[in-house]
């Protein structure tokens, strides 16, 4: 997994985030379609749907 680019870092620490753990940014911040060569297919790298999936069971389970 490449590191996280610095503009991107730069405006998440302008926003008030601390990035402490680029891997679970750049997880975060990935699209399912992002192949990593500036075209769209399976990917096998992590993307956020697993967390978006985790968020949505969390926000369930508190409005339950």
């Amino acid at each position: 997994m490449s590191a996280l680019d610095p503009a991107t870092r730069e405006w998440l620490e302008a926003q008030g985030f601390a990035v402490t753990d680029e891997a679970a940014w750049i997880e975060a911040l990935t699209h399912g379609s992002f192949n990593g060569s500036g075209g769209a297919a399976a990917v096998t790298s992590k993307d956020y749907q697993r967390l978006e999936f985790l968020g949505d069971r969390v926000l369930g389970l508190s409005v339950a």
